[in-house]
Order: C-alpha cells, then sequence, then structure tokens
C-alpha cells in the first residue's frame, strides 16, 4: 500500500496502529495497570478504505460495527523489563512517526524518573499540532525554573525539542527549550544535541528517515547499540 495508492489489491482490511497513551502507574508495585478498553483516533484519508469507512458510519450515526482486534505487538519502548529507563534520551521522529512517543512521555512523567530527553520532529504543516499536548506539559522547561511547590507538580524529567518544518507555514519560535525551525533536519542538528553519543537513540518514522537518522548518528558517534527504531514497513 502506498501514499498515492491507498486501497491495494487483495485488502485483508487489517490495519496497524500505535499506542499514543500510557496506562496509569502503580509506584507501590512499579507497574504500569492493565487496561481492558482503547479508544482512538482516525484521521480521514481522502480514498482510503478504512478510514473512509469508519467516518461514513459515524456520520451516518449507524450501529457499532464489530472488528477483530489482534493485540499489540512490537518491543518499541524506553523503558525495560523492571520499568526503568536511561538517564538520557533522544526522540527521533517524522510526523505521525512521533506517536509512539506521546504514550512514552506519559509513562516517564507518571514513573517520575529523572530523565534528560532531546527530541529531534521533522514536521510539515498541521503535523506540528502532534506536540501540543507534549509543548503545554511541564516537562518541556529546565529543571531549575520547574517550582517544587504551588500549583505546579514536581518533575524530574526534562525534554528539550526542536522541530524542523520546510514547508515554512508555521513561524520560527524560540522559547526556552522549545525551538521551530524552517528547514529540513540535517546531520549538523545531530552533532550539535547535546552528549549525544552518551543517549539511547529512538527513532520512528517512513523509510528515508530510518535510512538518514541512522547514518548520522553512526557519523555522530553514537554506537550501534544505543540505537532503537520502529518503522511504518508492516
Amino acid at each position: 500500500m502506498g501514499n498515492s495508492k491507498p486501497k491495494p489489491i487483495n485488502d485483508d482490511y487489517a490495519r496497524t496502529w500505535s499506542i499514543s497513551s500510557s496506562p496509569p502507574f502503580d509506584p507501590n508495585t512499579n507497574t504500569f495497570q492493565a487496561k481492558n478498553k482503547v479508544s482512538y483516533t482516525l484521521k480521514h484519508q481522502r480514498h482510503g478504505v478504512i478510514s473512509s469507512l469508519l467516518h461514513s458510519r459515524s456520520v451516518d450515526q449507524q450501529p457499532p460495527l464489530r472488528t477483530k482486534f489482534f493485540g499489540v505487538g512490537g518491543e518499541f519502548t524506553c523503558f525495560d523489563e523492571s520499568n526503568q529507563t536511561s538517564q538520557k534520551l533522544l526522540f527521533l521522529a517524522d510526523g505521525i512517526g512521533f506517536t509512539p512517543f506521546l504514550a512514552m512521555f506519559e509513562a516517564l512523567t507518571q514513573t517520575k524518573q529523572k530523565v534528560d530527553i532531546a527530541v529531534l520532529f521533522a514536521g510539515r504543516g498541521d503535523e506540528i499540532d502532534l506536540l501540543k499536548h507534549l509543548i503545554s506539559a511541564d516537562i518541556v522547561s529546565p529543571m531549575s525554573n520547574i517550582p517544587t511547590t504551588g500549583s505546579r507538580r514536581t518533575v524530574s524529567t526534562w525534554a528539550s525539542v526542536s522541530t524542523f518544518d520546510s514547508t515554512g507555514v508555521n513561524a520560527p519560535t524560540e522559547c526556552g527549550s522549545l525551538k521551530l525551525y524552517n528547514r529540513r533536519m540535517q546531520f549538523n542538528v545531530i552533532v550539535n544535541v547535546s552528549d549525544v553519543t552518551n543517549r539511547y537513540v529512538y527513532v520512528c518514522g517512513p523509510a528515508q528517515l530510518m535510512i538518514d537518522a541512522y547514518s548520522w548518528l553512526t557519523m555522530a558517534g553514537v554506537k550501534p547499540s544505543q540505537l532503537m527504531k520502529e518503522s511504518f514497513l508492516f
């Protein structure tokens, strides 16, 4: 299936999805609580088989559609088996490839681990909206600026976010640890990430991003054992 031809031959109507939120965390048991309910957000893709079907049923207010749920797979997470994570991380994404990182951010804020995260995001036009929830959160602020009392909660996770929009739709912004540039992401961005060789790197996006990112990260001195990826090729 391709973006230019979303209706493939012999379509089995199976679709993949990404988890964008975290289940509740219990600090007493150091575990994430199991959930038996999933809600989803589905963007209508013009001429898309499944998105057109589901959106039409919503508009027509038809009875609920029953479908099979095959489950959750993959190992793309910054947490280990004991729900701990490295103290220095780099999240690198393109477009909707940022979706799984939303779940990781939510989980990190719940576990209250001390983590330094650098975020590099290539988004065009309204894809920047994927970051709205993140950049409004407490974690996108230097730790020294976060009060320990008052209405805001204390957090130990700190994130710096650099966004690259080559369309020029969004105005350049530089506000504290949030930066938006009107250009493409390039190699010099990687080497300028603070302490990049000591970070565990998570990459999610289309094939070309994977190729470029892995090449740049290797040239910057990041070891293969520090690189984890999730692609769109299912």
